[in-house]
């Protein structure tokens, strides 16, 4: 049996590594993306006090942000890529199954939030015009290191 912040520090691993990827190359690689997913499916079974319940309104509440995600990239047209859409599901079933659906919700609430600031800033500073491709996935991950290492 696996202990709860066993599972979200090992989960750090996947996030830092997708975040530098993103960061670097603007894309988030679906072979890790996919990792990320068979470990969240196999470590939170795994876990202390495992309940199906739990795991199943989980993979909803992912599932749920993943269709406000894929909204937003239909919306967009394209200023929003299709791996944070998928992504976005990934990340979101550990936080689901430990914390519940409004939690998880806000670590995304968070990443639009820092990335507003930061696309602002640059903006600002005139360093980057407002058309620039900002690459989200860093913003989500960074969103989701702040909430994990704060619950811990």
């Amino acid at each position: 049996m696996l202990d709860q912040q066993l599972i979200l520090i090992f989960s750090l691993i996947f996030i830092i590594s997708l975040s530098y990827i993103d960061f670097r190359n603007h894309i988030l690689p679906n072979k890790l993306v996919f990792a990320f997913l068979i470990y969240s499916l196999i470590s939170i079974p795994a876990a202390k006090n495992f309940s199906f319940e739990r795991f199943y309104f989980s993979i909803l509440y992912a599932s749920l942000v993943f269709i406000l995600y894929l909204l937003i990239f239909i919306i967009s047209k394209n200023s929003f890529g299709f791996g944070d859409v998928k992504y976005s599901f990934v990340m979101s079933i550990i936080p689901s199954y430990f914390f519940g659906f409004w939690p998880n919700l806000n670590i995304h609430i968070y990443a639009f939030l820092i990335a507003g600031i930061y696309a602002a800033f640059l903006i600002f500073v005139k360093k980057y015009k407002k058309n620039h491709v900002i690459a989200f996935g860093p913003f989500m991950s960074c969103s989701y290191f702040l909430f994990v290492v704060l619950s811990i």
